[in-house]
């Protein structure tokens, strides 16, 4: 399966599913956005992106949390630190501009699947609601 075909079999399975995603093509990528709102409150901007240098499909959940400036960075690392011990298929980050990511890249060397792609993205999203309600409750002790 060639990379158009790849992108056209996930957008097959999102419209079958009924789900829809703000998409673009540049250079080097095709990534699908969406923006939904978890139990806990988070409303990460959800990213899917075809490579298309490589047979890499990569998931965020951009913006799980900002951090609040009153909030030192070592109990937000330490936190950090150990969801990436809990969570076996994700990384969690503290960006530059004090927003908590959750980042994945799914090789598709040994075969495509838009359902495995899919279901990546719904597990990504469920962490990003317990790293947001953790969060929340850590920003409230420390301050």
């Amino acid at each position: 399966m060639n990379f158009e075909e790849k992108v056209e079999s996930f957008k097959a399975l999102a419209a079958e599913r009924n789900m829809t995603f703000k998409e673009s093509d540049t250079e080097t990528h095709v990534t699908f956005l969406t923006r939904e709102t978890t139990k806990s409150g988070a409303q990460p901007v959800m990213i899917i992106a075809f490579n298309k240098k490589t047979t890499d499909a990569e998931l965020y959940a951009a913006t799980v949390t900002h951090v609040p400036d009153y909030v030192e960075d070592l109990p937000i690392l330490n936190a950090l630190n150990e969801f990436n011990q809990e969570f076996k298929y994700f990384r969690c980050v503290l960006d530059s501009d004090r927003d908590v990511t959750l980042a994945s890249t799914l090789d598709l060397d040994l075969g495509f699947s838009p359902e495995i792609i899919l279901q990546h993205s719904f597990m990504m999203f469920q962490a990003a609601d317990e790293v947001n309600e953790y969060m929340q409750k850590l920003y409230t002790q420390v301050q």
